[in-house]
């Protein structure tokens, strides 16, 4: 495989980015979760998460559900939130990730931002294998 994950410079996920979120996914069996609490650089209007930090951070949950899945490098080909309600700057933020149909060329996934344990933001998303990554 040619993917580091070390290495990666991902805004909402890499640990070395300069100014990034540094978002920790963890989980199993295609489901990937994080819980990160944003400041006031990441907000739109006035106390609430712009919406495509909101999208990236289900980007990435999704992916991750797909990494821990199959060890398969993947590229977004698509994706779809639905926002709900505002998400709070400075509150905690959960985020989930999961495999909904795996095919050999496709991955659909789901996934889903609460706070406070109310559901703000939903997401479907199709992954495609990265070009040069490990087949499923």
């Amino acid at each position: 495989m040619d993917f580091n994950l070390n290495a990666n410079r991902c805004i909402i996920c890499s640990p070395d980015h300069p100014h990034g979120i540094h978002a920790q996914f963890s989980g199993s069996d295609g489901i990937a979760h994080t819980e990160v609490t944003l400041g006031d650089s990441w907000q739109g209007f006035t106390g609430m998460v712009q919406g495509g930090i909101i999208t990236g951070l289900l980007d990435d949950a999704m992916w991750y559900a797909i990494f821990g899945a199959h060890q398969m490098t993947t590229v977004t080909a698509e994706i779809t939130v639905r926002f709900i309600r505002p998400v709070l700057i400075a509150k905690p933020i959960a985020v989930t990730g999961r495999v909904v149909r795996n095919r050999r060329r496709l991955q659909d996934t789901s996934g889903e931002l609460t706070q406070e344990g109310q559901l703000c933001a939903v997401a479907t998303g199709r992954f495609m294998p990265k070009r040069g990554s490990m087949d499923p």
